[in-house]
């Protein structure tokens, strides 16, 4: 599993800014589907 790979892979900081990321792209494109079905 990719996400495996990167627990084991990456740095504890790049772990945090992958799911920082993770959750920003996940909060967008909520929020767009919301406003867009509305």
């Amino acid at each position: 599993m990719r996400f495996l790979y990167y627990l084991c892979g990456c740095d504890p900081i790049e772990i945090g800014y992958f799911f920082s990321l993770f959750k920003w792209l996940f909060l967008t494109s909520q929020s767009y589907s919301v406003r867009h079905n509305n």
